[in-house]
């Protein structure tokens, strides 16, 4: 059974806002390669990264763009809230839910937050309230 985009659109329980946030990312253990958060919500996120990064956080079986199952990753960055000395430093656990290929080097997985602090999703929603005024809202 296809999966059709729109799916992803209608069913979204957090609303996202574009961003250009770098990350590092990784498998649950492994080593650590840049990329960057395109839009960020309360419950995930969706990233760019180039091919060496999909290969590496995505088995060979599932590196078909699409919906993909059952792949975690850990996630750092950090976040500039207003009103805070430092940047919120954010490292956590999100499951890839869907790939998509932009073209040969470039590639966009979207995931969900599985392993958040309530400290990490305070920060997160301060942040996406600070900016929704000044952001675009997918």
């Amino acid at each position: 059974m296809a999966i059709k985009k729109q799916h992803f659109w209608i069913d979204r329980k957090h609303d996202r806002v574009n961003t250009e946030i770098p990350c590092q990312v990784s498998p649950l253990s492994g080593s650590r390669k840049g990329a960057t958060i395109i839009n960020l919500a309360a419950g995930g996120l969706k990233f760019a990264c180039t091919q060496e990064v999909f290969n590496l956080l995505l088995p060979e079986e599932q590196r078909i763009p699409g919906q993909v199952i059952d792949i975690d990753i850990d996630i750092q960055f950090q976040l500039q809230a207003a009103g805070r000395k430092k940047p919120l430093s954010i490292r956590t656990t999100a499951r890839i839910i869907h790939t998509e290929r932009l073209a040969q080097d470039s590639y966009t997985l979207g995931a969900q937050f599985i392993a958040l602090h309530d400290a990490d999703i305070r920060g997160i929603e301060l942040y996406l309230k600070q900016v929704t005024g000044q952001a675009n809202r997918l």
